[in-house]
């Protein structure tokens, strides 16, 4: 009886929260935060690209405010990191990024133990020589000097750094010559994915977003809904991130 009454006890705190969670989806998706934001005139294009679950930033790799060729070393990519105008760069699962070969073949058990069970996390990195609009969708997103500078501060702190300071490389796994993988802080739980961490980015340097987006939806539906009038806002005296050397 105590073993019955335990087991239903796990079985309605499961559906409790899978109930929570499906009524959170809609009220964190429609409620914007930042709802004033506007493209800034002149300012620095960041872009978010979804392959319909998964969001990534794509950041310019290198500009007068932040260089990610100081901080990333070239020599596991197809070529010199400079010579890639832009960087993807996510952060996630273990289980999605390395044991999923295309999203169809996703597995009760890797989605369960993604999103059931906090899991340790890593970066993915992909040098692209072009937008990727042709196999994903991607959105333009203008910002302040000071919020990209930002947001290269939060993209960078995501990354676990070795004992020599640098990130954390995870040899011989990445999908192509052009993109890696590096070990990452945090954990990742149903609460808290890969979307999550993008929308929490976009929250912290004013970009209008989602209240709570554990999926791709949320953030979208929020860019969906800026004004594209770019606005004029006074010029911002930005210094660069101080970076490894």
């Amino acid at each position: 009886m105590i073993l019955l009454s335990t087991i239903g006890g796990l079985l309605l705190l499961i559906i409790l929260i899978v109930v929570t969670y499906l009524l959170l989806l809609p009220i964190g998706t429609i409620i914007p935060i930042n709802r004033k934001f506007k493209p800034v005139k002149n300012g620095i294009d960041i872009f978010v690209s979804t392959n319909g679950m998964h969001v990534d930033y794509i950041v310019p790799t290198q500009n007068q405010l932040f260089d990610w060729t100081k901080i990333i070393d070239s020599s596991p990519y197809a070529k010199p990191l400079a010579e890639y105008p832009y960087l993807g760069i996510g952060w996630g699962d273990p289980g999605f990024y390395l044991e999923l070969e295309t999203w169809d073949k996703l597995s009760f058990k890797i989605a369960a133990k993604a999103m059931l069970y906090p899991t340790p996390t890593i970066m993915h990195v992909t040098g692209y020589d072009t937008l990727p609009k042709e196999t994903l969708r991607v959105e333009k997103i203008t910002i302040s000097p000071s919020s990209y500078v930002h947001l290269s501060s939060f993209i960078y702190n995501a990354f676990r750094l070795d004992t020599a300071q640098k990130l954390d490389l995870i040899p011989e796994v990445g999908y192509t010559a052009d993109d890696n993988f590096y070990q990452a802080k945090g954990v990742y739980h149903a609460f808290h994915t890969c979307n999550y961490w993008v929308n929490k980015g976009l929250k912290r340097i004013g970009v209008r977003t989602a209240l709570w987006s554990p999926l791709d939806r949320g953030i979208f539906y929020q860019l969906d809904r800026i004004k594209t009038a770019p606005v004029l806002e006074a010029a911002m005296n930005s210094t660069p991130i101080k970076q490894p050397s």
